[in-house]
């Protein structure tokens, strides 16, 4: 398998193609709130027609029972273990990003097939998302999650959605958000179900048998192959979760100052105080060598550039949030090709959580440049000629020739930025095909 790093990078504000204003906004009524159609359901999350108006979608509790109970049974149906064959996606955590998962669904391709040019991402190509889809102080975290499970109803072998860290713990953030929107026993009750399709999302997935994809960790415990998750049973907390499950979910790779990092002989931490292990780099390369693979893809760490390698490329930490908790971080996702090419997509942050550096520059070069225009305009004003002179009039030419050119340019450029995909209203063409 052949790694390459493809530093594309992604502007916060080209989240979508530009599409018409919509009559139907996001919150769309429903026609009848005790049951859902799921492809309405699905092409609700992306009906937007603009980010700053936007302010969440309208769900009615038993629309999401019912949708959350059918959830369930599919989720139920996965083995711990899952297989993927490439071309794949691979997408890390999201901490309730709602946007940004909208506008990974946006970002086409460039390999796709030319049979499936117009139709939408999330319709044509495979997705593993590695946990953690909801977030601490993110305000669309039901969005995030109801897209995501949404997707896997609809396309079940294209989507494989990993347990984190934030679907095993308590995630007291999550219910009170569901509480506050949906209050008493159809609030509890929604909860519940929640829990358990969380409890039952699958552990680990292998990508064309060359890749791992984890939440976050390796395990010792492995003895014969990774192959042996599949017979081991899912369950709901993490003191009931069976060793290897948990270190899969939780275990981290050492920082390089810690003990044991580099050390040659593969070595396991144990940590009493939260009950989860540590590895180093000899411990990745070994296991990858035993378990034949190429690569070990977690998430799990905020990173600044949104991917770090470890371990001589044996494994990859990705972090798909930009722009976290307020912080300057990139995002960034795995393209997988047909062939096993890896390729990295950088998500930048938005222009609010830009880099200090980057905006100290921009203002001094902005700074400079507003100098030595103000320096330029005093001195035309002090050698203006007078009416009528020949200077004058080419000046008067030159200006008119320059506003004409600078007119034809836009209407050119108007009239080649047609929008890359289609409608909105293509969305419910691409959802029947699965």
């Amino acid at each position: 398998m052949a790694l390459r790093a493809i530093m594309k990078e992604v502007s916060a504000k080209k989240l979508s193609v530009k599409k018409r204003k919509l009559k139907n906004s996001a919150e769309k009524e429903v026609k009848d709130e005790n049951h859902y159609e799921l492809a309405d359901f699905v092409v609700r999350h992306f009906r937007i027609p603009n980010w700053r108006e936007y302010n969440g979608i309208k769900y009615y509790p038993k629309e999401l029972v019912a949708f959350l109970t059918d959830v369930i049974e599919v989720f139920r149906a996965e083995k711990t273990l899952c297989h993927i064959s490439p071309p794949v996606t691979i997408v890390g955590d999201l901490n309730g990003h709602f946007q940004d998962l909208v506008r990974i669904f946006n970002i086409k391709n460039e390999k796709a097939l030319k049979e499936e040019d117009g139709k939408q991402v999330f319709a044509t190509e495979k997705f593993v998302f590695l946990g953690d889809f909801t977030g601490e102080n993110q305000k669309y975290n039901l969005e995030t999650v109801c897209l995501l499970f949404g997707l896997k109803m609809l396309y079940c072998n294209r989507y494989i959605l990993l347990r984190g860290y934030e679907e095993t713990r308590s995630n007291t953030e999550f219910r009170n958000q569901i509480m506050s929107k949906f209050p008493g026993a159809a609030g509890e009750d929604i909860w519940s179900k929640f829990k358990t399709a969380f409890s039952l999302l699958p552990a680990a997935a292998i990508v064309g048998e060359k890749i791992l994809c984890v939440h976050s960790g390796i395990s010792p415990l492995v003895k014969r192959s990774i192959g042996e998750l599949k017979e081991i049973p899912k369950r709901d907390t993490f003191e009931n979760l069976a060793p290897i499950v948990r270190d899969v979910i939780f275990a981290r790779p050492c920082e390089p100052e810690e003990d044991g990092a580099d050390s040659e002989d593969p070595l396991y931490i144990f940590h009493e105080p939260t009950n989860t292990r540590k590895f180093n780099d000899a411990a990745i390369k070994h296991f990858c060598e035993k378990e034949k693979i190429d690569l070990v893809v977690r998430s799990h760490a905020v990173l600044s550039n949104g991917f770090r390698f470890s371990a001589d490329k044996k494994l990859i930490t990705i972090f798909s949030s930009p722009s976290y908790k307020d912080m300057p971080n990139k995002g960034a996702f795995l393209r997988v090709s047909q062939e096993g090419v890896v390729s990295i997509i950088q998500l930048r942050p938005t222009d609010k959580n830009e880099n200090p550096e980057d905006k100290k520059k921009k203002k001094k070069k902005s700074g400079e440049t507003g100098k030595t225009e103000s320096a330029e305009k005093e001195k035309r004003s002090k050698e203006k000629p007078k009416k009528g002179s020949r200077s004058t009039v080419s000046e008067s030419r030159e200006k008119g020739s320059k506003e004409k050119t600078e007119e034809g340019d836009k209407k050119k450029k108007k009239a080649t930025s047609k929008p890359k995909s289609r409608e909105i209203e293509s969305l419910y063409d691409n959802l029947s095909e699965k």
